[in-house]
């Protein structure tokens, strides 16, 4: 049934520990599952370029090689190609989204639209696919390239910074966090956030040194002590050698 996001099934459960040979099976299955009811409908680029696969064949690890891997040349726009990124945004419609529906999903809708009206069944479809965020690469290499996230799309980033605070070790709400990425429609900043929120840590978003300064941010680290620092590995490393040097309270 189309609408939010929310992780379901013993993977999901036990994600950090799980039985080696199930999750192959299982993530293949998932994989399968993708193909099949979004990017082969939806997916202007991988439409074309998974054409002639049979994705039933696609069992195990070692099958991921018929995948074709892409680059970012392919999706990172240039002056001749500015929509270029376009080609890899989701883009479904009423008669595509209608064909790859299981008979329990088109009921489950039925049922909805009966339930609560069409608007309904149309606002779940927006959840899943309409995009509300917009992330943007720095443009180093290339112009920048966006990024399209829909609801159901952040609450996966929501879901990845719970599983980051428990790979990080985040485990007691005691627990601080400072961030020294700047502030930007850029995944490091809002994953960042997403890792805060989703174990429920106190966090301060610095901006970095161009919005709070190095200076503030040393004094903001020696009040807090925070346990936990992120940010763009240069930057850190910097701001540490500084309060070193200086005699802060940093560590």
């Amino acid at each position: 049934m189309p609408g939010r996001y929310s992780p379901k099934g013993s993977l999901a459960r036990d994600w950090a520990r799980p039985d080696l040979a199930r999750l192959e099976e299982q993530q293949m299955a998932l994989l399968r599952r993708h193909l099949k009811q979004k990017i082969l409908p939806f997916h202007p680029h991988y439409r074309e370029k998974l054409a002639d696969l049979d994705i039933d064949s696609l069992r195990g690890y070692p099958d991921m090689q018929k995948i074709p891997f892409s680059s970012k040349i392919d999706i990172a726009p240039t002056a001749e190609n500015p929509d270029r990124p376009k080609s890899f945004v989701l883009q479904p419609d009423q008669e595509s989204i209608r064909k790859v529906l299981s008979p329990t999903q088109k009921a489950a809708l039925m049922w909805t639209a009966i339930r609560h009206g069409k608007d309904e069944v149309r606002k779940r479809l927006g959840t899943e696919y309409r995009p509300v965020q917009a992330f943007f690469t720095t443009g180093r290499t290339a112009l920048p390239t966006s990024f399209f996230l829909s609801r159901y799309d952040l609450d996966i980033l929501h879901e990845c910074g719970r599983r980051m605070g428990e790979v990080i070790g985040i485990s007691s709400r005691e627990d601080r966090l400072v961030s020294v990425f700047p502030y930007a429609p850029h995944l490091a900043f809002w994953q960042v956030h997403g890792v805060g929120l989703a174990n429920e840590i106190f966090t301060l978003h610095t901006g970095g040194g161009r919005a709070m300064g190095t200076d503030g941010i040393l004094r903001a680290l020696e009040k807090m002590r925070p346990t936990h620092l992120t940010g763009i590995p240069g930057y850190v490393y910097h701001l540490i050698r500084q309060g070193i040097e200086e005699g802060r309270q940093v560590r």
